[in-house]
């Protein structure tokens, strides 16, 4: 199986990031075997050819798919979902775009429906607004996530996973829909 840049995210950000975000990147501190991002971890960059859309970029590194292994492939892939949204989260981002992380070149073998399900579980698990609200302060900060998905079909099929992660979860209630009907929840304080 092979795939080309334009087919996933790291490559699309790749290409109209140019040199200047390719510089951001190998700037950042290797460990001691060259590895500047190990897979779990995330680190943020500007967006350089982004910038009109984005005002950094979140560059998350998840594991690769691999069937035998997949509850070790679950756990990296809610801890890399964590990074990134901590990462966002603590440079005071109020909105975040995600995509199914996992789910391009690094998970040709992966169902698309478990991709989703472990993004579901990330989103719903993520505890930062609650730990991350300053002391003292009327209300926790927030912090939307935007999940983008290429069809109707996947986003409905992504919400429905959401809505099977949240369960009964008194965390979360039903949201009334906004005039674009793009957004299908509210935290509750």
């Amino acid at each position: 199986f092979l795939t080309y840049p334009f087919q996933v995210i790291d490559g699309i950000v790749t290409e109209f990031g140019g040199d200047d975000l390719r510089k951001a990147l190998e700037a950042q501190r290797a460990d001691t075997q060259g590895v500047r991002c190990p897979v779990g971890n995330a680190v943020i960059t500007p967006s350089y050819g982004l910038s009109e859309m984005y005002g950094v970029i979140v560059h998350a590194v998840p594991p690769f798919y691999r069937p035998l292994e997949v509850d070790a492939w679950v756990e990296q892939t809610i801890a890399t979902y964590h990074a990134a949204f901590d990462a966002a989260f603590n440079t005071g981002l109020a909105a975040l775009a995600v995509p199914l992380l996992g789910a391009g070149a690094r998970g040709v073998d992966l169902p698309k429906t478990q991709a989703m399900r472990v993004a579901a579980q990330a989103a719903v698990s993520w505890r930062g607004i609650e730990d991350s609200a300053p002391t003292g302060s009327p209300q926790p900060m927030r912090m939307t996530l935007r999940f983008g998905v290429q069809d109707s079909s996947t986003a409905y099929a992504f919400a429905d996973a959401i809505e099977e992660v949240m369960g009964t979860a008194s965390r979360f209630e039903e949201a009334p829909p906004p005039p674009s009907g793009s957004e299908r929840w509210a935290l509750r304080n």
